[in-house]
């Protein structure tokens, strides 16, 4: 398996199996998952967390769960324009350098330690938690951000 330089991934696993996040996670290099979902449940199998422990150890993934890095369900109720996408990420990006700075500590401790992949449901980046969070680690410790896409021999970076 290759090993992936150190830097602040990200994925989404919407439309994949469980296996193709696994695959895309290994392709990679990217040897812990942390899933920033406050709810660690999903209705598509495989992306509960005792399932995702459970085979992220099969494969020698370390699997992490960070619920305070995740949006609580109340705040993404009526998400259906980019305005109110752009409030909740707004509110999101404020919470990171207030009540969530010790859970991003954490997480930059982590991500430094291990090429690691924050992980939540949303596909599209640009509609994702996931996207802020990542942008404000890089913006802590000057690390690239990269996007996991189906194609890892060219993972998109986007800091």
């Amino acid at each position: 398996m290759p090993k992936a330089p150190i830097a602040v991934y990200k994925v989404g696993y919407e439309g994949l199996m469980v296996d193709g996040l696994m695959d895309r996670l290994l392709r990679a290099g990217v040897g812990r998952l942390i899933d920033v979902r406050c709810n660690p449940v999903a209705r598509r199998y495989g992306f509960h967390k005792s399932t995702l422990e459970r085979v992220s150890a099969d494969l020698g993934i370390e699997y992490v769960h960070m619920p305070d890095l995740g949006v609580p369900s109340d705040r993404r109720q009526n998400l259906g324009d980019s305005k109110s996408y752009a409030k909740l990420f707004d509110w999101y990006a404020s919470e990171l350098g207030k009540s969530k700075q010790t859970a991003v500590a954490q997480a930059i401790a982590l991500v430094k330690s291990k090429p690691s992949a924050l992980m939540c449901m949303e596909a599209d980046p640009a509609c994702c938690h996931r996207t802020r969070l990542a942008e404000h680690i890089a913006t802590l410790t000057n690390l690239p951000v990269v996007e996991l896409t189906g194609d890892e021999a060219h993972p998109v970076s986007t800091h």
